[in-house]
């Protein structure tokens, strides 16, 4: 009888330490699509969709930290926007594709494919997806909302 309870106190002892080092109330950290250097969107300009519309490559020297991502810029004046208010030119669903979210999934993007909706940056992973985008755009939008949160509260 006592090997039993020594056996249990091993397995169990374990898991209940290991529940305790991770507490709920942890703050959670964001899901941002990065490379493998952990650029945000491939390095690519965010600023520069709203202001040029067009996606231009931005420029180590303008890089800053975001939420666990370093961003590029093609200037410091843009650089300097991001940093006043990094919400509004941030791209919408961390950066994954817009269109791959309505199927429930989470697929990088294409940092040429974007629309500008609402005053929000879309980024999709092909072209051909911007165009559908006219007519789907709105109609799919709960589903990848709420896709969006399931997939927020898994990482």
């Amino acid at each position: 009888m006592n090997k039993v309870r020594v056996f249990v106190l091993l397995i169990i002892l374990p898991m209940v330490l290991m529940a305790q080092n991770h507490s709920p109330m942890e703050e959670k950290k964001p899901l941002i699509s990065i490379n493998k250097a952990g650029v945000a969107i491939n390095g690519f300009d965010t600023v520069a969709y709203f202001d040029q519309n067009k996606a231009v490559k931005g420029r180590k020297e303008y890089a800053c930290d975001y939420q666990q991502a370093t961003w590029y810029f093609s200037s410091e004046e843009n650089k300097n926007k991001f940093l006043q208010n990094p919400e509004k030119f941030a791209p919408q669903y961390g950066g994954y594709c817009t269109h791959a979210l309505a199927d429930n999934e989470l697929i990088k993007s294409n940092p040429k494919a974007f629309v500008i909706k609402n005053d929000k940056l879309f980024l999709y992973s092909k072209k051909k997806y911007v165009k559908k985008a006219k007519f789907t755009f709105e109609k799919n939008k709960p589903i990848r909302n709420k896709n969006w949160l399931s997939f927020n509260k898994t990482f």
